[in-house]
């Protein structure tokens, strides 16, 4: 490996951690170029190429990392983020099958049950998701996500009120995240609170948002729809 690459990949890795995502992904595709021998600077240039949506790439950015030695926890964080990188490549059952191991063989973690309660939900055996996400939230209440997967749940379910308690938490754990707005204006336009439901809608409309969210442009588009019709 180079020690240039691996030069490219420290910088990359500096500007990454402090929130500079555009000058780090410059800096990690030099980093590729010459090649790194550190694990935890390729696993994290995997996390930026699924920001864009580069999933296949993401895996081989986290194989590569998993096969250069690293730490026990450094290697589950690779693994769980692969999970990831398989459900976006439309791999459901791999994805879930991964993240049981990890729960088995090294134990829970508030991002396991992030990721591995949402999972569940796409899955469809909602007891099961119900279950799960309720150890969640007993693990970590202030999670936003473990609170939004517990209020998704609970829509998909049908039990509007704590659907609207869960997502209420949520949101206030992380107000601008798409997900959480976009069920609260489910919840209202179910409710029959036309303006509320709006409100939440533009302000899922104007939120940040990944490749890595599951809120799409056609689900937002839809629900503008059905508030408009």
């Amino acid at each position: 490996m180079s020690i240039t690459g691996n030069i490219y990949g420290s910088l990359a890795y500096y500007n990454h951690l402090r929130g500079k995502l555009d000058v780090a992904e410059r800096y990690y595709l030099k980093m590729a170029k010459y090649g790194c021998s550190d694990p935890k600077m390729v696993a994290a240039y995997g996390l930026i190429q699924m920001r864009k949506g580069q999933f296949k790439e993401a895996v081989e950015s986290f194989n590569q990392a998993r096969s250069m030695n690293p730490s026990a926890e450094m290697r589950t964080k690779i693994r769980l983020n692969r999970a990831v990188a398989y459900y976006k490549l439309g791999d459901l059952p791999r994805a879930l099958k991964a993240l049981e191991d990890i729960k088995e063989t090294v134990g829970v973690s508030e991002r396991l049950y992030e990721t591995l309660g949402y999972l569940y939900i796409l899955q469809g055996d909602l007891d099961k998701a119900l279950a799960f996400n309720l150890e969640a939230y007993e693990y970590e209440d202030s999670n936003h996500a473990i609170l939004d997967n517990l209020g998704q749940t609970y829509l998909m379910m049908g039990d509007w009120t704590n659907a609207r308690l869960y997502c209420e938490k949520a949101l206030a754990e992380k107000s601008d995240q798409v997900d959480i707005l976009y069920h609260l204006a489910q919840i209202e336009l179910h409710d029959g609170n036309l303006d509320k439901a709006k409100d939440f809608l533009q302000r899922a409309e104007k939120a940040p948002r990944t490749a890595l969210n599951d809120v799409t442009d056609e689900m937002l588009a839809q629900l503008k729809a059905q508030l408009e019709a």
